[in-house]
C-alpha cells in the first residue's frame, strides 16, 4: 500500500492535464487515477491527501507526540526531577 508522500514511479506527469480554475489560477496539480479513484497529484508525482487522510495522518502525529511526552515526562521523573514545580 503506498503512504501519502510517497512519489508514485508509474505517473506520466506531463500527459496529465493539469487543473486550472476558471479565473486561470493554477495549483501545480494534477489528475489520475489512484486505487480506481480519481485523485490529485503534486508536480512531482506525489499523491495529495483527502481531507480524511490528513485527519488520520494528524490523529497519528498527535498520538506520537502525546507518547514522547508521557516518556519525558517519565524521564525526568526518574531524574528526580519535580515536573508540578513548573505547573504552578
Amino acid at each position: 500500500m503506498m503512504t501519502i508522500g510517497q512519489t508514485l514511479p508509474l505517473i506520466d506527469i506531463e500527459q496529465k492535464p493539469e487543473i486550472i480554475f476558471p479565473q486561470g489560477q493554477q495549483l501545480g496539480l494534477y489528475l489520475g487515477i489512484y486505487e480506481d479513484k480519481l485523485r490529485y497529484f503534486t508536480s512531482e508525482g506525489l499523491l495529495v491527501p483527502t481531507p480524511e487522510e490528513s485527519a488520520i495522518q494528524a490523529q497519528c502525529l498527535l498520538v506520537q507526540e502525546q507518547e514522547r511526552a508521557k516518556q519525558l515526562e517519565e524521564r525526568l521523573r526518574s531524574l528526580g526531577i519535580n515536573l508540578d514545580e513548573f505547573n504552578n
